[in-house]
């Protein structure tokens, strides 16, 4: 089969990373896969050597100058776009973000190639006016529409007919817990800190700096790309609140070594689609603490089972919790066990399976 990922760039990211599994899963088992996308951004994730990449932003008008140049570099992309799909002949096209779902459907619409388009945010996240009005009118020219958890299902199987829940697929699932790694007294959180708002970290530190006095031996380790404004902010957060042992990583890609070392993974944020790093964390043992925010950490812990739930946003209760597994070992190691075996699920060639299902249900 030949499959054709359309994505804005594969730079670091929840939905980038998801697209480098599929693509190199698909190619691995033989597949032709392409992916349409902007190569003059770095790649963050490995991709396969079976994988083509063609460069849709190839030529286009003032890079640069944006808003002068848009509506001339937006026509170029579309043509680009069109021409990528017109060489490769795929037998399916898939596209992901919301923005760029728009672009591939009008770019494809008198095209007969089938588009599968996929959401890797909550559907009732706030979209621009210009968003919103275009996931509208295109959305139903979709074959299929892809979400991530049962509730966006639920919200969206009477408006989009075509609507399908498929959840991320974790590559790490295929490779088992090395025994031997000890782990050490981290409470882990991983995502872009530029985006802090969005991942909670300011919260995050607020409870950290509740409890991290009674335990100096431990520390809060943040992974994920930084700049100096959003760094600088959290450290004043942090020198507010007289909090200790909080270090920022930066960019890591050996997050999945980070978190088999740590002892607790927690994941802060104000809104989820379905967290990868958290079934990432589970699948390598970690006793996990999240917010139970709107979509997303509910459909993969079970509270008191294989992880902790925290109502969302209350700084206070997140320190409770995070208290309660850093102080109770034998309640850490139960949880991290139940983790590990929960999350198969979500193993990347199940999801495979999940993906041929919707295939044949597209072709017919």
């Amino acid at each position: 089969m030949k499959i054709l990922f359309y994505i804005h760039a594969l730079s670091s990211g929840g939905a980038e990373r998801v697209m480098a599994t599929l693509a190199n899963h698909f190619a691995e088992r033989g597949d032709e896969v392409t992916i349409s996308c902007d190569a003059s951004i770095e790649t963050k994730f490995p991709i396969s050597e079976r994988v083509r990449i063609y460069d849709h932003r190839q030529g286009c008008y003032g890079t640069k100058l944006r808003r002068k140049f848009a509506p001339f570099r937006m026509f170029h992309t579309f043509h680009n776009m069109r021409a990528i799909e017109s060489e490769f002949k795929p037998d399916v096209a898939i596209s992901f973000i919301t923005t760029f779902n728009i672009y591939t459907i009008l770019a494809l619409l008198t095209r007969k190639v089938p588009v599968i388009v996929s959401e890797h945010t909550h559907v009732g996240v706030k979209l621009s006016l210009r968003e919103w009005i275009g996931r509208e009118v295109t959305y139903p020219f979709a074959n299929a529409i892809t979400v991530l958890t049962r509730r966006d299902y639920n919200l969206w199987k009477k408006r989009y007919p075509g609507v399908v829940r498929m959840p991320n697929p974790c590559e790490s699932l295929s490779t088992t817990i090395d025994n031997n790694v000890k782990k050490v007294k981290v409470v882990l959180a991983a995502g872009r800190v530029t985006s802090w708002h969005i991942k909670g970290f300011d919260n995050l530190i607020r409870s950290w700096c509740m409890i991290c006095h009674n335990f100096p031996d431990w520390k809060l380790k943040i992974a994920g790309s930084v700049d100096n404004k959003s760094v600088d902010y959290l450290k004043r957060i942090i020198e507010e609140n007289h909090g200790i042992n909080v270090e920022f990583l930066g960019f890591r890609d050996d997050v999945y070594d980070l978190m088999a070392k740590s002892e607790v993974y927690v994941l802060s944020s104000r809104r989820e689609g379905l967290p990868m790093t958290l079934i990432e964390a589970m699948s390598k043992g970690c006793c996990c603490v999240s917010f139970d925010v709107e979509t997303g950490p509910s459909d993969i812990i079970t509270n008191n089972k294989n992880g902790i739930l925290v109502k969302n946003q209350d700084v206070k209760e997140l320190s409770i919790a995070l208290r309660n597994v850093m102080e109770d070992d034998d309640l850490r190691q139960r949880l991290g066990k139940a983790a590990s075996q929960a999350v198969m699920r979500y193993d990347v060639w199940n999801i495979i399976t999940r993906w041929d299902i919707l295939f044949k249900k597209i072709f017919k």
